[in-house]
């Protein structure tokens, strides 16, 4: 047996993708030189293809392939739309069935020239980039808070600035906070940042919710961040994850769960979702999480993935379509080694992954964690093997 309960881990995270992917686009509209960045695959991907926009400008129908990322879709189609060229995004099969129309909608009011080289709505796009009019702009951010992001990044960029007019309900308004923050601090000359990635923490939140022992330590978080997922402190406070300062680092450690039932509205930190229902479920505690619809259009339908492949391991999910995912202590039959799909999904991957903490599971596709977090299994392994009593 391994006696764990002093020890103390610092565990390596990557920079924050959310802040890194907004300053590259403001970079690039800044005239400044683009490197290629392998931090992960999402700022591999939009970084590469920012490269290729510089300089393959003055070519025809220049072909930028965004594989899976999401993030770079959305910031190259405002992006493409003003700068000079003429540019074909493209990317999986996945990408291409993620909705793009209230984004170009919401250009092609401004005066651009988008068209779609297959379905309505979605990718492939063809963008021919030109001067936009700004001013006053409706646009739908009921799907993705990151149509809102992706204008506000070009504003210098538009004739009369861009000024928002939002129809019906904005989900993830904390990431239009976000990026409010990028455009400030850019704009005071503050920037490449290099803050860690609070959405690749919350998976270690869970790992010390099923721990229950030992110290993590992470370099480069701050409690005064305005990512979105800094408020897993308080979600996990309830799970029994202290967070504590220490030296200027953040740490974290097993305090006692708080709570039989948690109800939680996730629309502001919708990558959280999947490692609170895991840590959740693991500790037997009930839950009713509203805010979750967007879930359905990310790089999976992180919905069903959540709900089949709990079920494998004996838990059964429910989920309404006003959008709130439970579970009240309902439990099916587990499979003798789950198999667990990842639907090339990296947040599927490390979220379920902590259920290997508790019993033997095989993951399918394992190399999907690059496109956030490259380092997560050898940094995951670290800690499992030495937490030998659990095994």
């Amino acid at each position: 047996m391994c006696n764990v309960d002093n020890i103390r881990f610092l565990i390596g995270l990557p920079l924050s993708k959310s802040v890194r992917a907004r300053e590259l686009v403001l970079d690039a509209l800044a005239g400044e030189k683009i490197e290629i960045e392998d931090d992960n695959d999402d700022i591999f991907v939009l970084s590469r293809a920012l490269k290729q926009c510089k300089e393959h400008s003055m070519q025809l129908d220049v072909e930028l392939d965004l594989h899976h990322s999401g993030t770079a879709l959305r910031f190259l189609t405002a992006y493409c739309a003003v700068s000079e060229g003429e540019f074909v995004l493209r990317g999986s099969q996945r990408l291409c069935e993620r909705p793009m129309k209230p984004l170009v909608d919401a250009l092609l009011a401004m005066g651009a020239d988008i068209s779609y080289v297959d379905k309505e709505g979605f990718a492939p796009l063809r963008i021919k980039g030109k001067r936009l009019r700004g001013g006053r702009v409706r646009l739908d951010a009921s799907v993705s808070s990151q149509f809102a992001s992706a204008l506000m990044l070009i504003t210098d960029k538009v004739d009369g600035g861009v000024e928002i007019e939002y129809d019906g309900n904005v989900v993830s308004q904390s990431y239009i906070r976000l990026t409010e923050s990028v455009i400030e601090r850019y704009e005071r000359g503050v920037y490449k940042s290099r803050e860690s990635d609070w959405s690749s923490a919350t998976v270690w939140y869970a790992v010390m919710a099923i721990l229950k022992r030992g110290e993590f330590r992470f370099w480069g978080l701050s409690l005064e961040s305005v990512q979105p997922d800094r408020v897993i402190v308080d979600v996990f406070e309830k799970l029994g994850v202290k967070t504590k300062e220490i030296e200027g680092d953040v740490a974290i450690e097993w305090s006692g769960c708080k709570v039989g039932k948690l109800e939680l509205n996730c629309e502001n930190m919708p990558d959280a979702v999947m490692y609170i229902v895991v840590a959740a479920c693991l500790l037997g505690v009930e839950f009713e999480i509203s805010g979750v619809k967007t879930l359905r259009v990310k790089e999976s339908d992180r919905i069903e993935a959540l709900m089949t492949e709990m079920r494998k391991c004996g838990y059964e999910l429910k989920y309404d379509e006003i959008g709130k995912i439970c579970w009240l202590g309902e439990r099916c039959e587990v499979e003798n080694v789950p198999h667990i799909n990842t639907y090339n999904d990296h947040r599927i991957a490390m979220s379920m992954a902590v259920v290997g903490l508790m019993r033997e599971i095989e993951i399918e596709d394992p190399e999907v964690v690059n496109k956030s977090y490259p380092s997560f299994w050898s940094e995951f392994d670290k800690i499992k093997n030495i937490y030998c009593d659990l095994k």
